[in-house]
């Protein structure tokens, strides 16, 4: 099964060379969970989209700094991506940015949260329970970097994830699945946004963050229901 990565951002200047860069960070996850899937990895900030949305049978997106209320045209573009995928039933999964970019594209609604950037690691509860979600657990703990979030879900989403900071923390809508949150992040990568970020994030938060990182994050977990989500 071959899969498309779309890749919406880069690692920022100081933590390149010290982390793998985002789609690496996704195959390296998949590959822990021993997925033997191939990929395509498109960089659609410069434009770098498949030729045709058969190329791959499903598609992931990473994380972005951008916004997905952002007039850039690449981000135009990917939205037309998300639509074709409705049309022709391609398996799209959509982390943080990509969750929104979903939303977006199929007549939900994303703003800017009033309580700013979290970072960190934040518990879910689990809301609703799909085939493709073994083994079933009450709540799911996720490491978080984001500002911007869904406030309305498309019409005829199920939510499966909430919690108090993001409302619609994960959803599923037909072929399509929304993840606020980041599998594919390691603590130490989540320690290294932080420490590069703690001039423009307020010390409570800051505090907040690095205490949460003492908890495990459910990454594996949530890669196999990812996995299951998309060869379901």
């Amino acid at each position: 099964m071959k899969i498309g990565i779309l890749e919406c951002d880069t690692l920022p200047d100081d933590l390149q060379g010290g982390f793998p860069d985002y789609p690496h960070m996704l195959i390296r996850s998949f590959r822990s969970i021993d997925c033997d899937f191939e990929y395509n990895v498109y960089n659609v900030t410069v434009n770098d989209f498949p030729g045709s949305i058969n190329e791959c049978d499903a598609y992931i997106t990473t994380g972005s700094r951008s916004s997905v209320n952002d007039s850039k045209s690449w981000i135009a573009t990917l939205e037309k991506l998300v639509v074709e995928c409705d049309s022709t039933d391609h398996r799209l999964v959509g982390i943080c940015f990509g969750h929104q970019l979903i939303a977006r594209a199929l007549q939900g609604r994303v703003e800017r949260s009033k309580s700013g950037l979290r970072i960190g690691l934040i518990k879910s509860r689990i809301l609703s329970n799909k085939s493709w979600m073994n083994p079933v657990q009450d709540h799911i703990n996720m490491i978080i970097s984001h500002e911007d979030h869904v406030v309305r879900l498309p019409a005829g989403a199920g939510l499966l994830a909430s919690n108090s900071h993001c409302k619609n923390f994960m959803f599923q809508y037909r072929n399509f699945l929304g993840i606020q949150g980041h599998p594919e992040f390691s603590k130490e990568y989540c320690r290294a946004l932080m420490k590069l970020w703690s001039g423009t994030i307020p010390e409570d938060r800051l505090t907040a963050g690095y205490k949460s990182l003492e908890e495990e994050p459910d990454n594996r977990l949530v890669m196999q229901w990812i996995r299951d989500f998309i060869t379901a």
